[in-house]
């Protein structure tokens, strides 16, 4: 008896075993669909709007606490920001400075195991979240590239033209971003959205600080209109990453070609001419430390004069708590940590570049916390002049 048991149990488990593969598709696609509509990613959209009345019904409470993003603040129309032209809360104060004590469980992910390799690590919280960055972006980079494809068969053979600017990848992409980040509880706070206008009827172009690469996610988690983002050219290079790059059709940029750049700046003008928004960071790089940098790439200021678009300031905190720059996956789940915030935007008309550059820059400064405001310039000590001191006549 007892070996006809055993004998059963292992035959039951064989069984499992061999469904073990499609268990685990099944699961993951599950994991996936529903993961994105509870995100709100296409109750977001004015066609599924009356089809979905509540998408996080029936989910996880804390799932459902970290993605509900698309429902206004309780302080709507009420941030302190300010919207003048003077250097009022745009440099750090010490006076105002604050211990990081604000940030919970600090001590707690910050001894987690970590791996070294060179200059990065990867922490035990990152392998976790790289675990569903695998599993997730299998089924991702099957369906971008089953898009792609069809649609490229359609446009060399047949001369049918769907979706030229590959928007539906770009969505493929944002819904991949909401399962990430809202299995591993990093879906970002948003505010300012009642400063964008409700229809794209014009185009916007839109101006964040830079500090992690959780600032290329959140941000285009919160876009709530078609978008493209301006990228190097590295960035599609990449073999899985680039995949998405690519097939979006970005707009890429080498930064040390001026053939490129002018090729981008023509091509920028020509998406905003269709009214799809662009992302941009003009500091150009992730800031090191954190704190907001000069604006070292101002082309985007040029296209908005010449296209008469709009700039929206966005000010992006608290990424750099969750990925820092030496990180090779996030380092702790942030969702209470970081915000995207929407400023009123700033119109082309009587400023001129140079003008429309500092307004966006101080406006992007007001909207962070003291430990990524920009250091305050240091002003050049004053040379004493040289008095002269005669010996006199008596």
């Amino acid at each position: 008896k007892n070996l006809q048991s055993a004998r059963g149990t292992n035959a039951t488990s064989q069984s499992l075993l061999s469904l073990h593969p499609r268990l685990l598709t099944a699961v993951s696609i599950f994991t996936m669909l529903r993961a994105g509509v509870a995100c709100g990613y296409l109750s977001s959209t004015s066609f599924l709007t009356s089809f979905v009345p509540d998408p996080l019904l029936g989910l996880p409470r804390p799932l459902r606490s970290s993605c509900r993003l698309w429902t206004a603040p309780d302080d709507a129309g009420e941030n302190p920001v300010t919207d003048v032209d003077s250097d009022a809360d745009v440099y750090f104060d010490r006076s105002k400075e604050t211990v990081d004590d604000d940030i919970p469980n600090a001590d707690f992910y910050a001894n987690l195991p970590r791996i070294y390799m060179n200059d990065y690590y990867l922490s035990l919280f990152g392998m976790a979240y790289a675990l569903i960055v695998v599993v997730a972006g299998f089924f991702w980079y099957l369906a971008v590239q089953t898009y792609s494809g069809v649609l490229g068969f359609l446009e060399k053979y047949l001369d049918v033209v769907i979706d030229e600017e590959r928007h539906g990848i770009v969505k493929l992409n944002v819904l991949l971003a909401y399962v990430k980040q809202g299995l591993t509880g990093n879906i970002p706070r948003i505010s300012g959205l009642e400063n964008l206008p409700s229809e794209q009827t014009s185009p916007l172009i839109y101006a964040a600080n830079h500090a992690s690469w959780m600032d290329v996610t959140g941000i285009a988690m919160a876009v709530p209109r078609k978008f493209k983002f301006i990228a190097k050219e590295e960035a599609a290079g990449y073999r899985i990453v680039g995949a998405g790059v690519r097939n979006a059709r970005a707009l890429l940029v080498n930064r040390e070609d001026r053939k490129s750049q002018l090729k981008l700046f023509r091509r920028s003008l020509e998406v905003l001419k269709k009214n799809i928004d662009i992302i941009a960071f003009p500091e150009g790089t992730r800031s090191k430390d954190g704190r907001l940098t000069s604006f070292g790439k101002a082309g985007i200021f040029a296209m908005a004069r010449k296209a008469n678009a709009f700039v929206v300031p966005v000010s992006i905190t608290g990424t750099q708590l969750v990925m820092p720059k030496e990180a090779l996956m996030p380092v702790r789940p942030g969702g209470s940590l970081m915000e995207i915030h929407f400023h009123k935007p700033v119109s082309p008309e009587g400023l001129t570049e140079e003008e429309m550059q500092e307004k966006v820059w101080k406006q992007v400064a007001r909207g962070l916390p003291q430990r990524q405001k920009p250091l305050p310039p240091v002003s050049a000590p004053s040379t004493p002049v040289p008095t002269q001191s005669g010996s006199g006549r008596s």
